[in-house]
């Protein structure tokens, strides 16, 4: 027989001060499948590494509950608060998961930026059993993860067992998500100190990996660079270098030099040679600086892997829905101090009538082998974080249908889509790291220079790929001063119709490779001119 199980019936304090995971826990252990768990209204601090159980069938009402994560995580900084594994027709309304996720901007913080904490989990296995999952009417803030998680099971062969029947509606998810630093956030608060504040600069040498930096370095007229405690490469990444502090006339801050030769020079020593180009003619040394030079190696890792802090662990944005099938999410309202919203590997996908007000880092991201995928009258405000859309690895079969995007970092990024249908959308401002201000664009190793993308831009993941066929029509697209052009399609397009649309702002340039197909062009307003060579500064392609 179906019953109702109250949490009160478990005496918690429901105080947000002592902790009540004993309470939840012997509630939510009680619940079997049919049951109905209420959750009155109150504020339960839940500390504890272990989760909650979820079993199948299970209702949970929680209007007016709050799950708080405590101020001190201690050695356990990943946590799952409630977590179902292989479950059922869950059915949960209501409730705020509170925490605490690292601010930059502030001088105390309760949590690192490594820690990881889940609100409600549903977890896949090869077996399978995940399915008609629907949430409603959550609320998070502050949580170091995604608050709403569920996820499939798939192996790296791509073999999948999704979750079926997911449904995530009306919800509000408010600086929530793991947090991350943002492409080349560290690095350049070290490489250029002059423009940040003493604060800022000591925030990143304490999460910037000592590994990364060298000691100091003394430069010879032959060419030669004396390395204290030279960084060891990684594997499969190019010997790339920058260097910091008081430099050579003949090098530029910040900017990628190639190693071209490397050898022990003592007991804590190394002797380099550097190029401009990989195996390029070593650069030779006028002077020896006067102050204290060191270097960055590894770039790659340095500029682009360091977005996110050492040990945070999986998942991203409030929103983190993998391996899905037939996915609705509409009426929620997200922002993020990392990503906002996550969907991967995921079918049959519909994303409508939902705000995205606000993101640290890539504000929508539809990720990777996607398949029947509608995007439909959102709006999306990036906040200079990172991409405002993305659209990443081979998804297929995909409409973008009269949504807004504005105020992005680094535009909009399609990634060897399939059938991709772009229509009626407005793209305002979306590639704001271009500007050549500290404060809102980001500088690259590629030239110690400021980062340059287009507003929109297509690109592939696999060699010599191809991708199409994709329709923009009627979409209004308005570019930033500094952006490298309002379109890209780069190598590899075929089947394109580009027609009807508006562009506007100062760059309003089409760029289109030299091995893709030129796209069906007609009907279009301010567009000023179709290039085949682009200017683009970025580093994390």
């Amino acid at each position: 027989m179906n019953q109702t199980v109250y949490l009160s019936r478990y005496s918690p304090t429901a105080n947000g001060e002592s902790n009540d995971f004993e309470a939840l826990h012997r509630c939510f252990s009680a619940a079997c499948e049919g049951d109905t768990v209420v959750v009155e209204p109150g504020t339960y601090l839940v500390d504890s590494a272990r989760s909650i159980p979820l079993c199948s069938h299970l209702r949970v009402v929680a209007d007016g509950a709050v799950f708080r994560f405590p101020r001190s995580l201690g050695d356990c900084e990943h946590r799952m608060m409630f977590l179902g594994e292989d479950i059922s027709h869950l059915n949960w309304q209501g409730g705020c998961f509170e925490g605490y996720v690292y601010n930059p901007l502030s001088a105390i913080n309760a949590w690192e930026p490594s820690a990881c904490t889940k609100g409600i989990c549903v977890l896949g296995s090869e077996k399978g059993g995940v399915s008609d999952i629907r949430i409603s009417g959550v609320t998070s803030n502050g949580v170091a993860g995604s608050a709403i998680t569920v996820y499939g099971w798939t192996d790296e062969q791509s073999r999948r067992v999704p979750a079926k029947n997911i449904d995530v509606v009306n919800c509000n998810l408010t600086n929530t998500g793991k947090f991350m630093w943002d492409y080349g956030y560290l690095w350049q608060r070290i490489v250029f100190p002059e423009y940040h504040t003493a604060e800022e600069i000591s925030n990143a040498y304490r999460y910037m990996p000592p590994s990364l930096i060298s000691g100091e370095i003394s430069f010879s007229a032959s060419g030669e660079i004396l390395v204290d405690h030279m960084p060891e490469g990684i594997k499969g990444e190019a010997s790339t270098v920058s260097f910091f502090g008081q430099v050579p006339a003949e090098l530029k801050r910040g900017n990628c030099y190639f190693i071209v030769e490397e050898r022990a020079a003592g007991e804590h020593a190394t002797m380099i040679r550097i190029a401009e180009q990989p195996m390029g003619d070593a650069i030779r040394f006028s002077s020896n600086p006067k102050g204290a030079c060191r270097l960055f190696r590894n770039l790659f890792t340095v500029h682009h892997n360091l977005y996110a802090p050492a040990g945070c662990g999986t998942g991203k944005g409030p929103l983190d829905l993998s391996v899905c099938d037939n996915v609705h999410v509409s009426g929620c309202r997200m922002n993020a101090s990392g990503d906002s919203m996550h969907i991967h590997r995921s079918h049959n996908v519909v994303f409508t009538g939902n705000q995205i007000t606000g993101s640290r880092m890539g504000a929508f991201f539809i990720a990777q082998f996607c398949k029947n995928v509608a995007i439909c009258g959102n709006t999306v405000l990036g906040t200079n974080g990172s991409r405002v859309l993305s659209i990443e690895k081979s998804t297929e079969d995909i409409t973008v249908t009269g949504n807004t995007f504005t105020g992005g970092g680094r535009g909009c990024w399609i990634n060897q889509p399939y059938n991709l249908i772009m229509t009626d959308n407005i793209f305002r401002q979306n590639t704001n790291k271009c500007t050549p201000r500290p404060d809102v664009g980001r500088m690259t190793p590629n030239s110690g220079s400021y980062e340059r993308y287009p507003e929109i831009y297509f690109t592939t993941w696999e060699e010599n790929a191809t991708y199409g066929a994709v329709i923009m029509r009627s979409n209004i697209i308005e570019s930033t001063p500094y952006c490298s052009a309002a379109v890209a399609f780069h190598d590899g397009g075929k089947n394109l119709i580009f027609e009807s649309n508006i562009l506007l702002g100062q760059n309003r340039e089409v760029y289109v490779g030299k091995k893709c197909e030129m796209p069906h062009m007609s009907g279009n307003i301010g567009v000023e001119r179709v290039i085949d060579t682009i200017g683009v500064e970025r580093f994390d392609q």
